[in-house]
């Protein structure tokens, strides 16, 4: 069957996720056995992660991965319903979370969600003045009185600290300075 066929069918009959992953189970358990398997699972996944690297434009090495993280689910104990209900309710979570900007971020490496409780500018760059070496990309903040001490890298290099009250959040044209000293940030330890 060619992509653009099953596309149509798909769309104009709908996808049952709950229906695939019963599919997806007996197939399973009638190939590779009953039980947890865990060990194995995450093996795979090693592997099909390190074949996505290989070629990240092919998307059944994706899917792969996705048909081995819903293996580890059903076998880790959850029925296809529980699955799919936990699939929904994690993306309502993300959706809900605060995550740093994205320009701000390796493209090489994972943008983690802001911690709960976590202050809103650890990870970003803040500008404390005016010209292109007064950038610094917040690491730390502790509180003092009715403000934040914050502290991080400076576009040029070393520690630079602030008071929250003395800040702004970087700008667009800020952000290019930033990548024209410094390249992509690093993630926040």
């Amino acid at each position: 069957m060619n992509s653009a066929k099953a596309i149509s069918e798909v769309s104009s009959e709908g996808f049952d996720l709950v229906k695939h992953l019963y599919r997806q189970r007996q197939f399973s358990e009638k190939t590779f056995g009953p039980g947890a398997r865990t060990k194995g699972v995450l093996d795979h996944l090693k592997k099909e992660l390190s074949e996505v690297g290989k070629n990240p434009d092919d998307v059944t090495e994706w899917i792969d991965i996705v048909l081995l993280a819903f293996d580890g689910a059903w076998r880790s104990g959850h029925s296809p319903e529980e699955i799919v209900s936990a699939l929904e309710a994690k993306q309502t979570k993300n959706e809900s979370r605060s995550w740093p900007d994205w320009r701000q971020a390796s493209p090489d490496k994972a943008i983690e969600h802001v911690p709960d409780g976590a202050h809103p500018l650890i990870g970003k760059v803040v500008r404390y003045a005016s010209g292109s070496s007064a950038l610094f990309r917040v690491t730390s903040a502790r509180p003092i009185a009715d403000d934040y001490h914050l502290s991080g890298e400076h576009v040029l290099g070393g520690i630079e600290q602030r008071y929250q009250s003395r800040v702004e959040l970087a700008s667009d044209e800020d952000l290019k300075l930033w990548l024209k000293h410094r390249g992509c940030p690093k993630s926040p330890a």
